[in-house]
């Protein structure tokens, strides 16, 4: 039991450590690009880190599963390399005891995953989706960026600013073209603000020291007006709905559903879980090397096996989704052509005798 809990606690270690560094790098892709597009003006800034972290909550379900693949092959690597799994197997600890305990920790992993994929992720999923709703009904109001036109459907029109302050409250050389009564209104000036009317609750946007240009140049009615302030009026617009995705459906939507699309979807999601425990059984016999070879040995090999798997996986799924493949073979060959690879791994290293002993005999460990 002491050297279980070594081991477990080694392959804790070494999946915080592995995840810290793959949630940095999720997490600094997808900052990025969620702030490419608050910068475009498609969000505002109060809603960033709320996105980043739904959308972090849901790649967990994958990067889970590489985190402890990567961790059971750096954990077992070292105490190879160290000499300690000879110290072991001398204290009476057979492979079939550093499996068990591989086996059980990734259990609890897999529970995990399985929670995040069928209840976790798919709640991130749809909270982000009402999110990103709402910002393009808001769009109008607090989506403006400097140097850009944005067209705003409350007035019909255009609006152009040179400067924007932080916050978007106050802009300069701001530009405005509409129509109002089927007539074209310019409106230029040295700056604008946005406020809301105590009493109606609309939002305004006022211009300052600038010039109105109403009608059409040359005729009689064209109007040049110059003011001190100019107020335009600016609806919000109905939050509606967008297109959901299948990965916002819950998972009981999809239990209850005949399209192909929603099983492969829902194959997806219990694949995770899946592929929590068959890649921590996979690692145990990759990790295993010779002390000269040292513990990042067969690391390339790994991810090579991962990628070709996760993509397979990928393969598999679109194949559901077209009808290619049947739903009730689905998914499950890929975890299974993965299950054969770990058995022939195993005999390998072992030899089959060793495999069916394990299989119907209790260890003495």
């Amino acid at each position: 039991m002491v050297i279980r809990r070594y081991i477990i606690k080694e392959i804790f270690q070494a999946l915080l450590a592995v995840m810290v560094v793959l949630l940095l790098i999720y997490v600094s892709n997808r900052f990025v690009r969620i702030l490419a597009d608050a910068s475009n003006g498609g969000l505002s800034t109060d809603v960033i880190f709320t996105l980043l972290s739904l959308k972090t909550l849901t790649s967990l379900m994958v990067l889970l599963p590489l985190g402890l693949f990567l961790g059971i092959l750096l954990a077992f690597g070292r105490l190879y390399k160290d000499n300690e799994m000879v110290a072991m197997a001398a204290c009476g600890m057979s492979p079939k005891a550093s499996f068990r305990a591989v086996l059980g920790f990734s259990l609890l992993v897999a529970a995990l995953v399985g929670f995040i994929s069928l209840q976790a992720a798919p709640w991130a999923e749809e909270q982000a989706s009402q999110i990103q709703d709402q910002e393009k009904a808001s769009a109008e109001l607090t989506g403006w960026a400097p140097g850009r036109f944005i067209e705003l459907d409350s007035i019909a029109g255009v609006i152009y600013a040179q400067a924007m302050a932080e916050g978007n409250n106050t802009m300069d050389n701001v530009f405005v073209q509409s129509r109002e009564a089927e007539k074209q209104v310019i409106l230029s000036a040295q700056g604008a603000y946005q406020t809301i009317d105590q009493k109606s609750g609309d939002q305004f946007m006022v211009l300052t020291d600038g010039f109105r240009y109403e009608g059409v140049p040359g005729n009689r009615d064209f109007k040049i007006i110059k003011y001190k302030k100019h107020g335009v009026r600016i609806d919000e617009k109905q939050v509606t709905p967008g297109h959901r995705r299948r990965r916002t459906y819950e998972t009981t939507e999809l239990l209850e559903s005949n399209e192909l699309a929603d099983q492969a979807e829902l194959q997806w999601r219990l694949s995770m879980p899946v592929s929590a425990v068959l890649l921590a059984l996979l690692a145990v016999p990759l990790s295993r090397t010779a002390p000269r070879q040292g513990k990042y040995a067969k690391l390339f090999a790994a991810i090579v096996i991962y990628i070709i798997y996760s993509n397979v996986m990928g393969i598999a799924k679109t194949w559901v989704e077209r009808g290619f493949v049947s739903p009730w073979i689905g998914m499950w060959w890929v975890h299974i052509l993965l299950f054969a690879l770990i058995w022939i791994l195993l005999a390998r290293q072992y030899g089959m005798g060793w495999i069916i002993r394990s299989m119907f005999m209790r260890s003495r460990s």
